[in-house]
């Protein structure tokens, strides 16, 4: 009965093989989920940022203006949006940000940055979120953006914009309708 084929020890032992087997499988699983999900949505590094809010670079196309952070991305969006249209000039995203990851920021904490009011993290986030790269007039038919943006290949993940809605203008995005040349 303890030992033999049908015995308990016996049993036990096939049980105990057979949820390593499994435990083996499910890891496997897994891990192909995991793989799968990392090509979706891609890894957000850690950002390396010596100056946040500096856009690096001299602007060519060799050397262009890199966008090291969201503080940076927060800026350039600022900067645009306030009349600098960055004709002939080379912006590159160098990170793929997500705008819920504390990896995507140097110090998410920073109080009142271009115009956020709080914590850039929770303003980003909240309330009206980001406000993207937009015309300082968004009723007018201009563009203001004349420059080379390239992503990259980057990823932008949980950007979050809840603005204001106008009869004329209804564009939102990274780039609103009314900046993009």
């Amino acid at each position: 009965m303890l030992t033999g084929e049908n015995g308990i020890l016996t049993q036990a032992q096939r049980a105990k093989e057979e949820t390593e087997k499994a435990k083996v499988n499910e890891a496997n699983v897994l891990s192909s989920y995991e793989d799968v999900i990392y090509e979706v949505t891609g890894d957000v590094p850690q950002v390396s940022d010596s100056n946040p809010g500096t856009l690096e670079g001299s602007g060519t196309e060799q050397d262009p203006y890199t966008i090291n952070s969201i503080e940076d991305l927060v800026f350039f969006a600022d900067d645009v949006t306030n009349g600098n249209n960055y004709e002939g000039k080379h912006v590159k995203l160098e990170y793929s940000l997500d705008f819920k990851s504390e990896l995507s920021y140097v110090d998410s904490d920073i109080e009142n940055f271009c115009g956020y009011n709080g914590a850039l993290k929770n303003a980003l986030t909240s309330g009206n979120g980001f406000r993207g790269i937009e015309s300082t007039n968004p009723n007018a038919n201009e563009s203001v953006f004349y420059g080379h943006f390239d992503g990259n290949n980057c990823i932008i993940s949980n950007l979050y914009m809840n603005g204001l809605y106008t009869d004329n203008f209804v564009g939102i995005g990274l780039f609103n309708n009314n900046c993009i040349k």
